[in-house]
Order: structure tokens, then sequence, then C-alpha cells
């Protein structure tokens, strides 16, 4: 199987700066990144059963955070839109039009 090179968008960061993944068959793929920013080939390692009890948790949290906050980005993004849509209506020539009329 091919690791990926870089960490996934949801991969769990750490205070170090590296990525976490838990893979399906319980081992922990992690990425470190070089001073360049790019990201070094992850390394694979076998996780025991407290630790995949606690990477279990930290990554359901994360997950969660992630959503919320991709969830909050979609719907600033979506007032935006909609925002600068009754901002250009509002400046249509027939608006602008109606309202010197009135």
């Amino acid at each position: 199987t091919e690791l990926p090179s870089s960490p996934p968008e949801d991969a769990l960061p750490r205070p170090d700066g590296s990525r976490l993944q838990l893979l399906e068959d319980n081992s922990l793929l992690r990425w470190t990144q070089r001073s360049n920013g790019s990201w070094r080939k992850p390394e694979l390692w076998p996780v025991d059963k407290d630790q995949l009890e606690w990477l279990t948790a930290q990554i359901s949290k994360h997950q969660v955070d992630f959503a919320e906050k991709r969830e909050a980005e979609r719907v600033a993004k979506e007032e935006r839109i909609k925002r600068e849509r009754m901002e250009k209506l509002a400046q249509a020539p027939a608006a602008v039009a109606a309202a010197k009329a009135a």
C-alpha cells in the first residue's frame, strides 16, 4: 500500500507540528514537516491498546472540531455571497431608478 506523501486536511495536528492519522489496522501514520514547509515521508507506527484508546479519543475530538470549523466557514462564505448579491442588486440601474423615483 502506498502511503500519502502529505497528511490529509483532517489529520490530527500535534504541538510539535507533526500530523497523525490512525489507519484501519490501528497503526499510526505520522508526518513531520521540513523547515521549507514540505512534508517528509510518513512514518508508520504500531499502536498498543492504551495508545489506541487515547488516540481514538483525540482524533474523534479533532474530527468534530474540524467539521464544526468547516461548517462555520461554509456558512460564512454563503452569507458573504448573499450579501454581495444583495449589494449588486441594490446598485442595479432599475433599483437605483426606483429609489430615485420614490
